[in-house]
Order: structure tokens, then C-alpha cells, then sequence
């Protein structure tokens, strides 16, 4: 038998036995200094029932922890608690000061590291504790209670985090005009508070009951050791799926929801791939011999391809974030599954499984799943350019990212109307920036075309005309660009071109070749949005010669002045007829203003083209005013342009600007079309969120921006309005269009309108607008 005993043991044998006494493991301070010493005896007595023949004891003193041994579990364990304090902060630290960085997701995951940085903090260092004194509790026993509180919240807010993220993501893919309501930094962080709140109501039952009864969090192992972990069999289970296995199932099927959503987007979106097919487009001409009946014409017209309303670029950065995510949320149940399975057995086994097995494998999986909040830093790292840019400027204590020092613009007193002959190589390219650097006190003369009134067309700048030279901001000693503009006569018989014109006022930010023309990009201070405002301008041929035609390009929400010009291939149209057309971005940039980036249908991005009355956005967001007066003027002052002969066009949020410029201006524009416009704004979602943010919440006041409202109190000159809409377009099923209303007002009024349908499945990006165009 086996005799466990303190101190000296004695025995009274009264029969032929083999006796193994062993002494209970103890735990002593002595000239060893901190460590444990282990105290065993082992003794081996022979006895008869008169006489004790033999009596040998073995006695071992050694202290476990001696220089010859190392506690590698704690080694280890003390690494990923750092690893984790230290990625999590970096997390936190690159969404709060990162611009790039501050959406709704990363909101999201900067709450994820907030509470694995907390369990880094509070939860690893004891159990790492633990695992020092052999997993016995070596705390005062009210703190266990306060300990496993603390580890179900973390943890379940991982989970928690996680499931919203990937919830959040579906709808905004599957539903995006619904959760275009929902999508702002207030909005965010309301769900982020709700996430933290179903975590503390899952965990908080065990502080409950565990200072109540400490029977519920401490349980004996083999060793009568008390052991500090969750006994209450109810509260393993039922916590086991609410907090894990139903959240995970959730995100596991939501994420693959997602996955399945762009993929089919983005086979939509293929331009060129599949059958061609035809469009139909209808005539309303009123007529009073006509019925009403017979105002629908109905002709067969040309091919069309098919394209996407979300580009292939805004898919290709959904899909990029995607794969991040399901990257983070496979190493979350990789890591923790193990762990909550093996808890859930040891529950159901009870008896017919080794208690000291699954105990161990517990000890094991639980820092494996501890193991996943350190990981999540490095996955962000590994696949977004962002974060790993933030992380490397953090780690070397520069908390702001450097601007460049220099930069060389070499175009930024060149008026739109000069032509180079040539274009600079590459190399010469890298060769002036170098030489850019060095900043030369002394210039050589720079020959720079332009067009004035008194016939000249070219300007020298250097030693004597210092003014001129530091408009060309500090040009380096030697010649850097020889400008010439031997084909383009001057201008000066008109007076917009004289010398009183502040050319200076636009900096000509790209200029490309284009079928004969030039495809440019220029910038310039706004005073009526009071920021700086780029707009893309293309010039005809015929533009060196004579002045042109000019339509004016309105993008649809999300567009900058680049998707126009750069997918729709109008140019070459535009050429052929001599036509200039110019087109703004869709909204002010840069202003500063909360909320202005947290939502994709409003703010940056989303101007409405409206004059804003509401703060904050009634100081920026005066699209109306910017495109109906100051930028035709600026446009009319710098280009050769016949403002007789001007016209409006656009797509979704931009057709909707078109016919309000067109209706509430009659004798502006000879002519506006719209592609998939917004029709009825005061009727949509979208309108709704845009006119009560930036107008109030009277709606009698949306109508003076409603084209539908506007149709039908026009009295102006005869307009010759078209119109094409794609037949399977999911916006118009949505209801976000309304064209049918916009029809029947101008039916109602007797107001000329060609609308066309066309049999597209997707049809408002732009890369569809060259079949039409």
C-alpha cells in the first residue's frame, strides 16, 4: 500500500508486506535562495509478522529549478505576451493616427487590439504565473474569479469583434443603400460599444458566482492542488457556444457570403466578356395629335457592352481586404477551436475520459488561442501596405509620416492653350529632379510659350525677370525645358486672353497626348468651396485654331476628375467634332470636416451638387454654385471656348446634377443628357441622406434640387433632354433612379425627352459610357 505522510512516518506492520512510503511534495526556502526544493522520501521495508528483516530509505533534496535546468513554457509564454502588448499597441496607435486607416472596419479591429492588448496585460501574465507554481493558484483566492472574468471577456470580444466585422462587410456588399444609412464613425463605434456589451453580459456571470461560492472557479487535480479555472459544468457548455461555437458559425458564413457577393460583382463588371447585346430607346416628343399611347417610340438602336456600377478597382480593394480578414479569421479558429472543443468534452466525457489528459491539452490550447492575439499585428503587417508603413515609422519614433521635401512642377506657369512639341524621357525626367535639388542662385533663360493679346508667344525668364523666375519655382543653372508653340497662333483678339487674366490661377498637374489633342489635369483655389479642386479638361485639335464647342462632364458618386477621362474613351469623339469637355470632381476634398469621409454616399466623394445650408457643410459643399458659375468662368478665361455653345452631361449622381443645372438655368445649356440619372431624389434613399444632411431636414426645400419637381414648373426655352437607363440595372429595381417620374412630369409638361433603355444587366460605370458617348 501506499502511505502519503508529513514529517517522520511510522508504521506498525503486522503482516509479510512490501511498504512504499512516499512524503508529500513540499515547497521550502532555504540557502537554495528562491527556489523550490523537493523533498522525497522512498523506503523499502521488508516485514514478517514478528521480526522486521530489512529497512533501506533513499532521501532527495534537490531544487528543481538548479542553473543546469530552464522553465521553457514560461520562456515562451513570456514571449507572446509581449509580442502581444507590443503589435496590439501598434494597432492602435496606426488607426488613431493614421487618416488612411479610419474607417469603419479598422474601427472594428482597433477595438479587437484594445482587448487583446488587455488580455496581453491583465490575463497572460498570471497564467503564465500559474504554469511557475505548477498550475496551483498562487494569488489570494478572491482574485481567481476576477481573473476568469477577465479571460472570458477578452476572449469573448475577440469573437465578438470578429463576427460584427464579418456581419458588417456582408451587408455593406450585399445591401449597400441600407447600410449607407448606418456608416458613420458615431454609428461605428455604436456598434463597437454593443459588441463590448454582449461580451461583458456573457462573462459577468462568473465574478457572480464565483465570490459567492468558490467552489464554481477553483477545483482540486490529482494532487489536491487547488487549480483555478471554471467548475460549474452549466456555465462551460452554455458559454462555450454563446461565446464561441454560435458567433463562429455566424462569421464563417457571413464571410463566405461576402466572398460569393464580389465575386459575382466583379464578373458583372468585366467589360468585353460574353454576347453583345442590343438597347431600345424611346422618344417622348409631345405632340397634340398624339395619344398618350403612342408617345412611346421604340427603335431598335446600336451594341452596347456591359459594366458594373462599382468599378473593378473598388472590387480588387473589397476582395484585398478580404483576404486579410479571412486570413485573421481562419488563425482565430485554427488557435481557439482546439481549446473550447477539448473544454466541451471535458464536460460530456466527465468519467470515461482522462481528467489528467484533458487537463493538460487544456493547459496547451489555451495558449494557443491566447497565441491568436499576437498574430493579428503581424498579419496586418505582412498583407496591408499601410499598416507595415505605420508599424516601421512607430518602431523608429516617427509618429508622422514625412512629407517630401521637394517637388518639381515644371508646367505650373504654362497656360492650357501652349503645346509642347516634345516630351521629356524618363531619364531626363529622374536626371531633372536630381539636379532640381541642388537649387542654383544663378538661371539660365527658360524659353515658355504662351498666348497674350499683344501677339508674343514666348516669354524669357531668368536673371532679368525675377518675378517670372520664382513662378517657376527656383529653376536649376542649366536649361531645363526649351517650350515652343511655333504651331499655335496666338489668341489676341479676344479680351478673356489679355494680360489682366491670372493664368497663374491653374497648375496644370498632367497633360497627355490624345487623338491629336491633349488630355490635362489642372488644379486650382476654389473660392467658392475654399479648397483646392482638380478637374480634367480635354482640347480638341481645332482648339489651337479657333475656339470650341464645351460640354461639361458631371461623375457620379465616389468619382474623381480621373474616371471620366481615363474609362470612357470619349476622346476620340470629341476630336473628330471639336469639342472641349471638361470634367470637375464630384465634391471639395480635404476640408476637414467631421464625417466628410466616413460614408461613400455622402461627404467626400458624394457633393450632390447642391449649395449645402446645413453646418458644417454649408462653408465647402456648394457643388451647385461651383459648377454652374465659377468654374465655366474660370474655364472661359483660359481656354479658347465658345460659351454660346455649351452643354451638361452626367451619370447617376452626376445626371442628376445635369438636369437640375439644365432646369433651373433654361438658356444655359443647349442640350443635357444623363446616363442612370437620379431622377427623383426627394423619393430615393439616397437623395434623402444627402439633401437632409446638407440642406436641413425640410424637405419643401430639397424640391428647388429635384429634377422631377423641377420639370414640372419649367418655363423656359425649349430643351432637348436624353436620357438612357439600363434595363436590369440594380438601382433602378432598388429604386434609387426613378426615371419613370422624371418621364411622366416631362409628359405631363410637354417638355422634349429621348429616353433610352438599355438591355444591361450593370450600367452606370463609366467604362460602359463609350459604347454610348
Amino acid at each position: 500500500m501506499d502511505i502519503l505522510c508529513d514529517g517522520e512516518s511510522s508504521v506498525n506492520p503486522t503482516a509479510n508486506s512490501f511498504i512504499q512510503i512516499n512524503h508529500e511534495r513540499r515547497f521550502y526556502r532555504n540557502v537554495y535562495g528562491a527556489g523550490e526544493i523537493n523533498i522525497s522520501h522512498l523506503c523499502n521495508l521488508t516485514v514478517n509478522s514478528d521480526n522486521l528483516t530489512n529497512l533501506s530509505c533513499e532521501s532527495n533534496m534537490s531544487p528543481p529549478c538548479c542553473p543546469s535546468q530552464k522553465n521553457w513554457p514560461a520562456l515562451l509564454t513570456m514571449i507572446v505576451i509581449v509580442l502581444t502588448i507590443a503589435g496590439n499597441i501598434l494597432v492602435i496607435m496606426a488607426v488613431s493616427l493614421e487618416k488612411k486607416l479610419q474607417n469603419a472596419t479598422n474601427y472594428f479591429l482597433m477595438s479587437l487590439a484594445i482587448a487583446d492588448m488587455l488580455l496581453g496585460f491583465l490575463v497572460m501574465p498570471v497564467s503564465m504565473l500559474t504554469i511557475l507554481y505548477g498550475y496551483e493558484w498562487p494569488l489570494p483566492r478572491k482574485l481567481c474569479a476576477i481573473w476568469i472574468y477577465l479571460d472570458v471577456l477578452f476572449s469573448t470580444a475577440s469573437i465578438m469583434h470578429l463576427c460584427a466585422i464579418s456581419l458588417d462587410r456582408y451587408i455593406a456588399i450585399r445591401n449597400p443603400i441600407h447600410h449607407s444609412r448606418f456608416n458613420s464613425r458615431t454609428k461605428a463605434f455604436a456598434k463597437i460599444i454593443a459588441v463590448w456589451t454582449i461580451s461583458v453580459g456573457i462573462s459577468m456571470p462568473v465574478p457572480v458566482f464565483g465570490l459567492q461560492d468558490d467552489s464554481k472557479v477553483f477545483k482540486k487535480d490529482i494532487f489536491k492542488k487547488d487549480i483555478c479555472l471554471l467548475a460549474d459544468e452549466n456555465f462551460v457548455l452554455v458559454g462555450s457556444f454563446v461565446a464561441f461555437f454560435i458567433p463562429l458559425t455566424i462569421m464563417v458564413v457571413t464571410y463566405f457570403l461576402t466572398i460569393k457577393s464580389l465575386q459575382k460583382e466583379a464578373m458583372l463588371c468585366v467589360n468585353d466578356i460574353g454576347p453583345k447585346t442590343k438597347f431600345a430607346s424611346f422618344s417622348f416628343l409631345p405632340q397634340s395629335s398624339l395619344s398618350s399611347e403612342k408617345l412611346f417610340q421604340r427603335s431598335l438602336n446600336r451594341d452596347m457592352g456591359t459594366s458594373g456600377r462599382r468599378t473593378m478597382q473598388s472590387i480588387s480593394n473589397e476582395q484585398k481586404a478580404s483576404k486579410v480578414l479571412g486570413i485573421v479569421f481562419f488563425l482565430f479558429v485554427v488557435m481557439w477551436c482546439p481549446f473550447f472543443i477539448t473544454n466541451v468534452m471535458a464536460v460530456i466525457c466527465k468519467e470515461s475520459c482522462k481528467e489528467e489528459v484533458l487537463g493538460g491539452l487544456l493547459n496547451i490550447f489555451v495558449w494557443i488561442g491566447y497565441l491568436s492575439s499576437a498574430v493579428n499585428p503581424l498579419v496586418y503587417t505582412l498583407f496591408n501596405k499601410t499598416y507595415r508603413s505605420a508599424f516601421s515609422r512607430y518602431i523608429q519614433c516617427r509618429y508622422k509620416e514625412e512629407k517630401k521635401p521637394f517637388q518639381l512642377i515644371l508646367v505650373n506657369t504654362i497656360p492650357a492653350l501652349a503645346y509642347d512639341s516634345s516630351q521629356l524621357q524618363l531619364a531626363q525626367m529622374k536626371s531633372l529632379k536630381k539636379e532640381a535639388k541642388m537649387m542654383a542662385k544663378d538661371y539660365s533663360t527658360v524659353t515658355i510659350g504662351t498666348h497674350r493679346s499683344d501677339g508674343t508667344s514666348k516669354k524669357s525668364i531668368g536673371p532679368g525677370n525675377e518675378k517670372e523666375t520664382r513662378r517657376l519655382l527656383e529653376v536649376p543653372s542649366k536649361p531645363l525645358l526649351t517650350y515652343t508653340t511655333s504651331t499655335a497662333p496666338a489668341l489676341s483678339v479676344e479680351a478673356k486672353f489679355s494680360s489682366e487674366v491670372k493664368i497663374m490661377a491653374l497648375k496644370q498637374v498632367s497633360s497627355n497626348k490624345c487623338f491629336e489633342g491633349f488630355q490635362k489635369v489642372f488644379e486650382h483655389d476654389s473660392a467658392e468651396l475654399k479648397c483646392k479642386m482638380k478637374f480634367g479638361i480635354y482640347l480638341p485639335p481645332k482648339a489651337e485654331t479657333g475656339k470650341c464647342p464645351v460640354l461639361y462632364w458631371l461623375s457620379g458618386l465616389t468619382c474623381t476628375e480621373q474616371n471620366f477621362i481615363t474609362k470612357a474613351g470619349f476622346q476620340q469623339a470629341a476630336a473628330e467634332h471639336g469639342l472641349i469637355v471638361v470634367a470637375p470632381d464630384t465634391s471639395p476634398r480635404g476640408c476637414n470636416i467631421e464625417g466628410e469621409d466616413e460614408s461613400w454616399d455622402f461627404g467626400t466623394g458624394a457633393g450632390f451638387y447642391v449649395d449645402a445650408t446645413e453646418d458644417p457643410w454649408k462653408t465647402n459643399y456648394r457643388m451647385y454654385s461651383y459648377v454652374k458659375d465659377e468654374l465655366p468662368k474660370l474655364i472661359n478665361a483660359n481656354f479658347p471656348t465658345d460659351p454660346e455653345r455649351m452643354s451638361v452631361f452626367g451619370h447617376s449622381m452626376g445626371g442628376h446634377g445635369a438636369l437640375i443645372l439644365a432646369l433651373k438655368n433654361p438658356g444655359k445649356y443647349k442640350s443635357v443628357s444623363a446616363f442612370a440619372p437620379i431622377c427623383n431624389p426627394i423619393q430615393c434613399q439616397w437623395g434623402k441622406k444627402a439633401l437632409g444632411g446638407y440642406l436641413g431636414p425640410d424637405a419643401s426645400k430639397w424640391e428647388a434640387y429635384d429634377a422631377t419637381q423641377l420639370v414640372k414648373s419649367y418655363s423656359g426655352s425649349r430643351l432637348d433632354i436624353l436620357i438612357d437607363q439600363g434595363k436590369d440595372d440594380q438601382f433602378l429595381s432598388a429604386g434609387q433612379l426613378l426615371p419613370d417620374n422624371f418621364i411622366a412630369a416631362c409628359t405631363e409638361r410637354k417638355i422634349p425627352v429621348v429616353f433610352r433603355l438599355q438591355q444591361a444587366s450593370c450600367f452606370c460605370s463609366p467604362w460602359w459610357l463609350d459604347s454610348c458617348l
